[in-house]
């Protein structure tokens, strides 16, 4: 064992890299031509059942006339979220390997100073995107964005009405979002990108198919946003996409996925 992993004979690394390159092309040869495990879209579904489906509808039916959520959820929805992405998380990653995929088809590899530099560039690309869609949804939809704005205007106006004092988050409340948005990340990565995204490209033949599919999906999942949250959540997916596939590292993604949402949160 060295301070860098376990160590190898450098022939029998060399055997077992070329064995994993040829198991990967075999399955890229096949992917490729169309051929499928027997089945392959009804897990698909059972997935979309599972990770999608119950926030698809959530959105769909969410009254949007009514008051926007408060910025700070509190503790006990916080806890109550982190659960809900144990109950997606558990049951897909089951599918998963019940299909036949292995934790380091997963991405669940051991990270390294690669993955962190890469999780802060994705980190950094997916804040970038947002503000660029930002400025692209002002250009091409001046009504609407300037319908957001007046909405934020009114909601701190609200906010800041009469004597009432706005009780910070406490140390404890800030730790449960941090942990809720960890565990989102993870739960929504592995179901959009490691699984979603690579059964796609596994059932259709192509990466075309499979990194828009994924996203559209991943979009439709924040139906209960507004025309631009769900167009900047789409742009978002394919940053979280290119990364994915960039790196096959589950924690880059991830951690980049939480990270954007804790800046939205205290920005």
């Amino acid at each position: 064992m060295t301070p860098f992993g376990e160590h190898r004979d450098p022939r029998e690394a060399a055997a077992l890299a070329a064995t994993e390159r040829g198991a990967a092309e075999a399955a890229d040869g096949a992917a490729a031509a169309g051929s499928s495990p027997p089945g392959i879209w009804w897990e698909i579904l059972a997935v979309m059942c599972i990770a999608a489906a119950p926030w698809i509808v959530d959105g769909l039916t969410l009254d949007r006339s009514a008051d926007r959520s408060p910025k700070w959820q509190g503790l006990a929805l916080d806890l109550v979220h982190s659960l809900h992405c144990i109950l997606i998380l558990i049951p897909v990653l089951w599918i998963a390997r019940r299909g036949g995929m292995s934790w380091k088809e997963l991405g669940f590899v051991r990270p390294n100073g690669l993955g962190i530099v890469a999780c802060f560039i994705t980190t950094v690309l997916t804040a970038g995107v947002h503000q660029l869609t930002w400025l692209l949804w002002c250009a091409f939809h001046p009504r609407g964005a300037s319908k957001l704005v007046a909405a934020d205007e009114a909601a701190v106006v609200e906010e800041g009405a009469g004597d009432a004092v706005v009780a910070e988050p406490t140390l404890l409340e800030d730790g449960a979002l941090v942990v809720a948005q960890v565990l989102n990340g993870i739960a929504e990565e592995s179901a959009m990108r490691a699984y979603l995204l690579m059964r796609l490209r596994l059932a259709t033949g192509s990466w075309g198919i499979a990194i828009l599919g994924s996203t559209a999906v991943f979009a439709a999942y924040h139906s209960h946003y507004d025309a631009f949250g769900m167009t900047d959540v789409f742009v978002a997916g394919l940053v979280f996409a290119a990364a994915w596939l960039v790196t096959r590292n589950l924690w880059v993604v991830a951690l980049a996925h939480a990270a954007g949402n804790l800046w939205i949160y205290w920005a």
